[in-house]
């Protein structure tokens, strides 16, 4: 048996032997690692100097360097539903009360949307 000096929950290249991971207080799952014993002594007195025990530094540093969960994907999946669901005649008010603010907000006297362009270029 590993001695719990010797385990350590932590994350990087030091993983010799990996049987699960700790995450989140609703889903746990817990990770068990052979840390080289600078490695172990590095990271015993940065939680000390933290005030912190090991584990819980080791999850800060876990969370400070994985990635964000995707919002972006959130976010895309949201704005296609407001597409699919949308207006088609609320849409094109909304696009028209656009292009005339753009036209009348310009420092130019040239508007940005020429109607004699409407359909051509735009």
């Amino acid at each position: 048996m590993t001695s719990p000096r010797r385990t350590r929950r932590l994350f990087g290249a030091y993983c010799d032997n990996m049987t699960s991971a700790y995450v989140e207080p609703a889903r746990n799952m817990t990770i068990t690692l052979s840390l080289p014993p600078d490695l172990e002594d590095r990271l015993q007195q940065e939680a000390e100097r933290q005030g912190l025990p090991a584990d819980a530094l080791t999850l800060r540093l876990l969370d400070q360097h994985l990635p964000a969960k995707d919002v972006r994907g959130e976010l895309v999946t949201l704005i296609q539903s407001w597409i699919e669901e949308g207006d088609a005649r609320e849409q094109k008010e909304t696009g028209e009360y656009l292009i005339r603010a753009l036209d009348e907000n310009r420092l130019s006297h040239r508007p940005l949307f020429p109607s004699e362009l409407r359909g051509v270029t735009w």
